[in-house]
């Protein structure tokens, strides 16, 4: 989405990138692994950080700040999609561990990345005018 930023860990040494996979259309959550698949045109600003929000892939999109989990198991990756999210929270409020859960349950979303491949995804998110 434009506007957005990604953070996605650099695992190994000479990592490179690929961008691909192009879709004009898709439903949320992916559920069959099928979409109109199209040519795109990207600009891109890649910037390398010593440190992130959060370990794992996270984001910052207009709507607003996104963690995500991925797993066999749809509870491992929903509990992996919000642990994120709870240490984004305890870090941008200085919270403790009992008052990042509690803000959570009033404020962020959770939503079903894909189904597809095997694999659940799962995001959290954390609209930003959820919190002022």
């Amino acid at each position: 989405m434009a506007g957005s930023t990604l953070y996605l860990p650099v695992t190994v040494p000479d990592a490179m990138l690929h961008l691909g996979d192009g879709h004009a259309a898709q439903g949320n959550g992916e559920v069959a692994g099928t979409a109109i698949e199209c040519p795109m045109t990207t600009e891109v600003t890649l910037n390398l950080r010593e440190r992130a929000p959060v370990p794992g892939i996270h984001a910052e999109t207009p709507e607003g700040r996104v963690t995500f989990g991925f797993d066999e198991d749809l509870h491992v990756a929903t509990g992996d999609a919000l642990d994120a999210m709870l240490v984004w929270l305890r870090s941008l409020f200085d919270l403790d561990r009992t008052a990042a859960p509690a803000l959570a349950g009033a404020t962020v979303d959770l939503r079903i990345t894909q189904v597809a491949n095997d694999t659940w995804g799962v995001h959290a998110v954390l609209p930003y005018d959820a919190v002022r």
